[in-house]
């Protein structure tokens, strides 16, 4: 399902299906501060857990995030200047802003996956930093895997 989808069958003009993408947009928002700042904490236990300081991961992370986000505006800012100041303006910048920040967040979960790789067994439960790992089944004592559907 696409952010916008919901919002097509919900709505029956125009400014509501602007309106709804853009409640669409900033819950997709929330959901990636939320993620974002889950992963800082597994980087920051991560280094702990390893006698290290989390100062060289966070920076990178930073610095990767705040690049992230001037490609997502400026990608966000193209989309919206393709309704060529039609009455989708708006509307085609929320949906774009939804959808990458949901990208942005399986970015997350990907390297929070790979981070459950690299803990103890202990720490490393499956689901513990994102709740859509929760597939993960034990194979040995450090090792998580996805199963086969």
């Amino acid at each position: 399902m696409t952010c916008y989808t919901a919002c097509e069958k919900n709505t029956n003009s125009n400014p509501e299906y602007k309106a709804c993408l853009a409640r669409a947009a900033d819950k997709a928002d929330r959901a990636l501060n939320e993620s974002y700042k889950a992963l800082q904490t597994a980087v920051r236990d991560g280094a702990k857990a390893m006698g290290q300081k989390p100062d060289i991961q966070l920076g990178a992370l930073t610095t990767a995030q705040k690049a992230w986000i001037a490609y997502r505006d400026a990608n966000c800012t193209f989309e919206d200047e393709l309704a060529f100041g039609g009455t989708a303006m708006g509307g085609y910048s929320s949906a774009c802003l939804c959808a990458l920040s949901y990208q942005r967040i399986g970015d997350f979960e990907r390297i929070g996956k790979r981070m459950l790789f690299n803990g103890d067994s202990e720490r490393a439960r499956p689901g513990a930093l994102f709740p859509r790992a929760s597939g993960l089944k034990p194979w040995k004592k450090h090792v998580y895997y996805l199963p086969n559907s």
